[in-house]
């Protein structure tokens, strides 16, 4: 392939992104905006609202998870568990830690 057709491509793909990011970048040190009412209508809404339709859209057994489901509670109780002596050692309260 020729070099200047590759160089032409990546500038077709790279070029526009690059723009758009440069653009939104200059408008945020301009307009600076609060992003706390999306950030939490996109964890609070969209994001089960995501997991809910890809979950709907297949076919769910549990059995098939119970693995996953046994790992992910462990690692949830026994980083708790970890962090709970941790916390009393160094004297601080656990909900620094703790995600709330």
């Amino acid at each position: 392939m020729d070099t200047s057709v590759l160089l032409s491509q990546i500038f077709n793909t790279v070029f526009p992104l690059a723009s758009i990011v440069l653009v939104a970048f200059l408008y945020a040190r301009v307009r600076p905006t609060d992003m706390t009412v999306a950030n939490r209508l996109n964890i609070s809404v969209f994001c089960p609202a995501l997991i809910f339709s890809v979950m709907a859209s297949k076919d769910f057994h549990i059995t098939q998870y119970l693995d996953l489901i046994l790992a992910a509670t462990a690692v949830v109780l026994g980083s708790g568990l970890l962090i709970w002596p941790l916390c009393k050692w160094l004297k601080i309260s656990p909900k620094t830690l703790v995600p709330r």
